[in-house]
């Protein structure tokens, strides 16, 4: 095992080896108080322990863990959620869910660890504000009507412990993480102002914490044996400072920290139409120079460091590939969105960009449909699907506006569009609960491009292929529909997309 991975038993709660390049920092003391219960409809009061949730789990959660000094069996039969102090069998089972469903909220954690930490004195274990966020998108994710009458309750205590952790300057990445998680829970309801409002207050938070500037863990190591002296976590002068990592594991969830920041903040801007909350300036304190995020293994490795493509697998999820195609899909919205056009300064931007998202979408693992037909779908196989589609989202970004002036920009928005298509057609019905809901910004950009096609049909277009596109089209509007099952924020746009289908059927024969 490398000398700079950490040897980590995944259910061990004991206190973990300080072998890193990194200053311990004193431990926070402070917690946040209990915020007041909400009431909640009465039949939930004799709500079982073990709840059952019909959509099938993954691997991907991770190993089961067993409360030791939690609660007892007693603490858990009237309500539970109400209890903030105890992690009983049934919080178990929704933090379970959730991390089933943790890379759909970019959320990146080593899952022994997290796990192990919840038996922790109560100042060393999550913050109760991220572990209510965590319930909270655990009951959204749930078909369980029990558990979907829960989602205010927990919302309101996820606010509650925000404000108090903000007040205390109490465990703060987690208060970024919690915050990450409530924007996506607005955004994905359709709640865009509120979720725009929360995704900016986690990407102000994490600029404070100079998340955005972390360099790689050999320049830590290499600047100590420079200076033989500690260094410091965030190379500005701030009024917060969070202490140094202890080791490999928390440095790697600390940049998995910033990059779900900056999905949430990238990939929603372009949904919202809102401006980015991060900044993006040539500014010594606001350029962003963290290191693209590692797969942090949920085995006793750690961070893999491994070739960034090369992390992919079958049962193992990839953070760098899921930034990357944010990246991507962020930058080419934004370039597509310039006032001027016609200069050479934007035409040398557009190549540049298009031949680096040509070269990523080369390089990106093959799609294999054929491993989501499982009663138990393989999570980064899904992952997977959401990242391909992103990425043919990127693409129409950059040539829709040129289609009916340059026919290369034509093929490249219809062939993506087409990829789109076949990945779609490809999912089952239990694959939608695990896509990412950004997904269905990408699935409409891929429906406009039919529609445009529709719309401009030109004399020499045969019937037959203006036909397939209808068809094509009809295809995606089903699958927002599908994805709509879950995330209401895609029912809303299958909607919208279906009336200009409607419109554009319309005109089609007449």
């Amino acid at each position: 095992m490398p000398p700079d991975e950490l040897s980590l038993a995944m259910s061990s709660s004991e206190p973990f080896a300080m072998d890193s390049p990194f200053v311990m920092g004193a431990t926070l003391s402070l917690s946040a108080s209990s915020s007041s219960s909400t009431p909640v409809d009465s039949f939930l009061n004799d709500y079982f322990v073990f709840l059952d949730d019909s959509r099938p789990s993954t691997s991907e959660a991770g190993p089961s863990f067993s409360p030791s000094r939690t609660g007892s069996t007693s603490s858990m039969s009237s309500k539970w959620w109400e209890d903030q102090d105890t992690f009983c069998r049934n919080k178990q089972k929704l933090l379970d869910t959730f991390l089933a469903h943790r890379h759909q909220c970019a959320f990146d954690v080593h899952v022994g660890r997290f796990k192990a930490s919840l038996s922790l004195p109560p100042p060393q274990r999550p913050h109760p504000a991220l572990m209510d966020a965590i319930y909270l998108m655990a009951c959204f994710y749930s078909p369980s009507p029990h558990l979907s009458a829960l989602q205010p309750h927990f919302l309101q205590l996820a606010l509650s412990g925000i404000s108090s952790s903000l007040q205390q300057s109490d465990r703060l990445l987690h208060i970024v993480q919690a915050s990450c998680l409530i924007a996506i829970y607005f955004f994905s309801r359709g709640r865009t102002l509120e979720g725009y409002y929360h995704s900016s207050t986690a990407a102000r938070l994490a600029v404070s914490l100079g998340l955005h500037q972390i360099k790689p863990e050999d320049w830590y190591q290499l600047e100590l044996d420079v200076m033989a002296q500690p260094l410091p976590f965030v190379s500005f002068k701030s009024c917060l400072q969070l202490s140094a990592p202890r080791d490999s594991v928390e440095y790697a969830e600390r940049v998995a920290a910033f990059w779900q920041v900056f999905t949430v903040d990238r990939a929603w801007s372009v949904a919202s139409g809102l401006p980015a909350a991060l900044p993006d300036d040539d500014s010594p304190r606001a350029q962003i120079e963290t290191v693209w995020p590692t797969a942090i293994s949920d085995s006793s490795d750690g961070p893999n460091k491994s070739h960034m493509f090369a992390q992919y697998s079958s049962n193992k999820l990839n953070p760098y590939l899921r930034a990357r195609a944010v990246t991507f899909f962020e930058r080419s919205y934004r370039l597509s969105s310039m006032t001027f056009r016609n200069n050479n300064q934007f035409w040398g931007e557009h190549k540049t960009l298009d031949d680096e998202l040509s070269n990523f979408a080369s390089n990106l693992p093959s799609f294999a449909p054929q491993g989501l037909y499982q009663e138990k779908p393989a999570v980064s196989d899904v992952e997977l699907a959401s990242i391909h589609i992103m990425i043919h989202a990127a693409t129409i970004h950059l040539h829709r506006d040129f289609m009916e002036m340059l026919q290369s920009s034509y093929n490249k928005c219809l062939v993506a569009a087409n990829l789109m298509t076949t990945i779609v057609q490809e999912l089952c019905d239990v694959d939608y609960d695990f896509l990412d809901p950004i997904v269905s910004t990408c699935l409409k950009c891929g429906a406009h491009v039919y529609l445009q096609v529709l719309k401009s049909q030109q004399v020499n277009t045969s019937q037959a292929f203006l036909g397939v596109v209808q068809q094509e089209l009809s295809t995606l509007v089903s699958a927002m529909q599908c994805l709509g099952r879950v995330f209401p924020i895609a029912a809303n746009d299958a909607s919208k997309t279906a009336a200009a289908k409607h419109t554009a059927h319309s005109s089609f024969y007449t």
